[in-house]
């Protein structure tokens, strides 16, 4: 299974999206008929989808995507983790075969100091066997309009140093990365850093460590609409 680990969908609603400036090409529905084609080019199968708005409502929704369309192999949503509700949350949301966790937004962290120092924190981060990292978001926190390949090699040097072939998967941030680059500019930067390892490796890279780690194999296919 080879898939992209995480990507984003939504219907833009300016009041539910603030995050996105005006004129952003980000400005407009995003939705897994979009991303078909993109996948398909690059000879991804299908992609986890990854919450954009810190609500249950989303996560319930993205759920419903995942039920009606199987190229979204599972969903990453969000619980609130300092609720005395969250067990609530989390029991109603894992309920759903295609649920297999949440995240925390870093970048909505008050505190610009939150992921400094990150080197060294990181190579501590992956003396924990069961952490796995996705290598994703790279030009979407870069400079947009000036970033170049060999800006990425020192950060893709040191995860695959520390976390090694076997806990590390790519995604692609779309749409969000369109701020910085199409989706195949961006899946060609880390598939022209991945030629250096052998095809076994870069197969576990592309999708089957993410199948392992989101336990993907024993999903049910969704529904076509």
């Amino acid at each position: 299974m080879l898939i992209d680990s995480h990507q984003h969908f939504w219907t833009y609603r300016e009041t539910e999206y603030r995050w996105i400036g005006k004129g952003s090409p980000l400005q407009r529905d995003w939705l897994p008929a979009d991303l078909r084609p993109l996948l398909a080019k690059v000879g991804l199968e299908g992609s986890i989808a990854v919450q954009a708005r810190q609500t249950i409502e989303e996560s319930r929704w993205l759920l419903n995507l995942a039920d009606h369309y199987p190229l979204v192999k599972a969903v990453v949503g969000w619980a609130d983790l300092r609720s005395e509700n969250v067990g609530t949350q989390l029991a109603e949301l894992s309920r759903h075969p295609r649920f297999v966790g949440v995240r925390h937004v870093v970048q909505d962290e008050p505190d610009d100091r939150f992921m400094v120092p990150w080197r060294e924190q990181v190579r501590e981060l992956a003396k924990s066997r069961n952490v796995f990292c996705k290598v994703s978001g790279m030009v979407t926190e870069a400079n947009h309009t000036n970033w170049k390949r060999d800006d990425f090699k020192p950060y893709l040097d040191l995860v695959f140093e520390a976390f090694g072939e076997d806990r590390l998967m790519y995604g692609s941030d779309w749409p969000v990365c369109l701020l910085a680059a199409g989706y195949e500019k961006v899946f060609g930067l880390v598939d022209d850093y991945v030629r250096q390892l052998t095809p076994a490796a870069r197969d576990k890279f592309f999708g089957a460590n993410a199948a392992r780690f989101y336990r993907l194999s024993n999903q049910q296919p969704g529904r076509t609409p």
